[in-house]
């Protein structure tokens, strides 16, 4: 498993891409990802891992009027085809995501 606070992940994907062949990671949590609808998932994808994404589309600012989104936040999680994974619909956290696959254990990230 292979987790990081990325601040940022799209200009890291390279990084990303190379850790995780590296490390042989099967699951890979990453938050702070700061991604938005305008992303698609091939963008982002690696190669054999299915994505579970979480992007951050509401505003953390409580000012009335503002209606903007904010830049921040947002998860994702790669895990390996071969788990056959599947999101956890009952998990509903802000900014947040659970997945379970075969092995009937449950990451939340």
């Amino acid at each position: 498993m292979f987790y990081s606070n990325s601040n940022s992940l799209y200009n890291k994907l390279c990084e990303l891409r190379n850790a995780v062949s590296l490390y042989q990671s099967d699951i890979v949590c990453i938050n702070e990802t700061h991604f938005n609808n305008e992303i698609i998932d091939a963008e982002i994808s690696i190669p054999g891992f299915r994505i579970f994404r979480k992007d951050r589309d509401f505003t953390v600012n409580e000012e009335v009027g503002d209606s903007s989104v904010s830049s921040g936040g947002g998860c994702i999680i790669y895990v390996k085809d071969s788990l056959n994974p599947v999101v956890i619909d009952w998990f509903r956290v802000t900014d947040s995501l659970a997945v379970e696959f075969d092995s009937n254990i449950a990451l939340v990230g």
